[in-house]
């Protein structure tokens, strides 16, 4: 018979209930009796049949008896020093110590096992190093909770310290690790539980003891449905062998076998219908939750923009009691959602008496835009959304004036975005008007607001602002969360190629065309320089 080797480890995942799992386990005794046949002599017959004797084969089925029993998983088994132990209440300190007491006073007479038993996840066995080679480390990690795991299981004594101090550890890895290396390989530890098959290979004629017991397989799943075995089952005509460290060295051999009820084809179904149920009735509740109130994305070539914005704080300007009035400037390839306002007012704030004059808003705002594919073909993408602000101060007796103007572009990168936008205010040539301003209030203001960044109309080669006056004013800080949606997004995801800026792509045809018309302009120059160097040469 093949002898498989006890310390390989296999891993199996399944989904069905652990409590389902049964294992087989065959244990006999080897002997010279069971290794090499006996043979006995047939009666001889009468002196006058001269035949030759018949040899027969002894068969001795109670020298040589196999001991076999389907364990369950989780199923408790006690040896005989477990029996022993139990059955008197002394020994019992714990409240899983008078459980089992009650279950050994009631399977004392009649026990189903002799040699075979098994520790369950409650017992916080500990599987010893019985090959000399593999040794067990335990984390840090592990020495710090054991202490916790062990009180949700509750088997050991509260006033027993020594006896906990020796079993504590139940959670361990192998091989040797570092101090450092713990640290990660605590990280991997999950919940987990096991069950050992054990065998009490003492002699009858002796007292058992612990060292007369041997782990002969040990099943750990954990929360992820991973379940190892050591050993594996065996294959056919295949077994493990185990040798005492008694005087005698008595060999045993025995068998692991996974007799778990396989399911009918009816139960397959049955459990496929349901599991599709189940997983259909959670996708309905997930998607209640959620709901279906979502905006459609946007269409192939069309980029929307979420602008949530805060006004935060304005700074360093000349009066108190200031507000801000805010306007969103967008040019034709931009469009907002009906329903939006692009402008509004903040609340007036009061300037503290700090070094700053520091007057705190939080107002909140938000946009949605839009930009269309079809209206870049006039107008090029560089023109971004702007945010214009126009400062205002009002005292107790309804004095207006005018603190200062400024401007921003919306961020053209999505995220989260903080910035200090500098004011300026015009001034009039004139000491009469800032005695007005200081005295009535009222000051010299501009039109058109786009007049701070650039004129409506001005679409000429250069732009003067001269002969305006201004003079500098304080700081608004802004913050904004910018949101980008667009199909191009998931045309680049799934490409997985380089293809520029969302800018880049969207207003690639208008940077070819442009292209295109220098390349043009480039080749009919060079044929008329071609024609009058040919001029030239005929005339020479």
């Amino acid at each position: 018979m093949d002898h498989q080797q006890r310390n390989i480890t296999s891993y199996y995942r399944s989904k069905d209930p652990i409590r389902n799992l049964k294992i087989r386990v065959t244990l006999r005794k080897v002997t010279a009796a069971s290794t090499v046949p006996t043979f006995a002599h047939e009666p001889t017959k009468p002196s006058d049949q001269l035949e030759m004797q018949v040899i027969k084969k002894e068969e001795d089925q109670s020298a040589n008896k196999a001991e076999e029993f389907v364990f369950g998983w989780q199923e408790k088994l006690y040896c005989q020093r477990e029996v022993d132990y139990y059955a008197d209440p002394e020994n019992c300190k714990s409240v899983l110590d008078h459980i089992y007491h009650k279950e050994v006073m009631s399977i004392r007479s009649n026990r189903p096992n002799k040699r075979l038993f098994s520790y369950v996840d409650h017992d916080n066995y500990i599987e010893e190093n019985t090959d000399g080679v593999e040794q067990t480390f335990v984390t840090p990690v592990a020495e710090r909770i054991s202490n916790l795991r062990r009180r949700r299981l509750a088997n050991k004594s509260m006033g027993d310290k020594k006896e906990t101090e020796d079993n504590k550890v139940a959670l361990h890895f192998r091989n040797p690790v570092s101090e450092d290396s713990s640290h990660n390989l605590a990280r991997l530890i999950v919940p987990e539980q096991s069950l050992f098959l054990m065998a009490d290979l003492s002699n009858d004629d002796s007292e058992p003891t612990k060292e007369d017991e041997y782990m002969l397989c040990s099943v750990t799943i954990n929360s992820n449905g991973l379940i190892s075995i050591k050993p594996d089952f065996n294959r056919k005509g295949s077994s493990y062998r185990v040798v005492t460290n008694s005087e005698y060295q008595e060999v045993y051999e025995y068998r692991l076998e996974h007799c778990s009820k396989s399911m009918s084809k009816v139960e397959e179904d049955r459990e496929r219908k349901a599991l599709a149920e189940l997983y259909q009735r959670h996708n309905d509740y997930q998607a209640g939750i959620v709901g279906k109130d979502f905006t459609e994305p946007p269409p192939s070539g069309t980029l929307r923009v979420n602008i949530f914005g805060e006004i935060s704080l304005a700074k360093n300007f000349e009066y108190g009691d200031i507000y801000i009035h805010y306007c969103l400037y967008l040019n034709t390839e931009w469009n907002a959602r009906d329903s939006d306002v692009i402008a509004g007012f903040t609340q007036i704030s009061a300037c503290k008496d700090d070094e700053e004059r520091t007057a705190h808003f939080a107002h909140p705002f938000e946009f949605e835009l839009m930009f269309e594919k079809a209206n870049y073909s006039q107008v090029g993408v560089s023109d971004w959304p702007q945010l214009f602000i126009e400062v205002v101060s009002c005292d107790s007796w309804q004095r207006y004036r005018v603190e200062g103007y400024g401007y921003t572009l919306i961020p053209q990168s999505p995220g989260m975005h903080k910035i200090e936008i500098q004011t300026w205010r015009p001034i009039a040539p004139d000491l009469v008007s800032e005695m007005r301003r200081f005295f009535i209030g009222g000051a010299p203001e501009i039109n058109d607001i786009s007049y701070v960044s650039h004129p409506a109309g001005s679409d000429g080669p250069c732009l003067s602002k001269y002969g305006l006056r201004t003079a500098s004013s304080g700081c608004v800080i802004v913050k904004m969360n910018v949101m980008q949606q667009s199909q191009f997004f998931v045309d680049k995801t799934k490409s997985r190629k380089k293809v520029g800026t969302l800018l880049d792509r969207l207003g690639g045809e208008e940077t070819q065309a442009a292209l295109a018309k220098v390349i043009d302009a480039f080749q009919k120059a060079r044929n008329r320089l071609k024609v009058a160097r040919g001029e030239l040469e005929g005339v020479y």
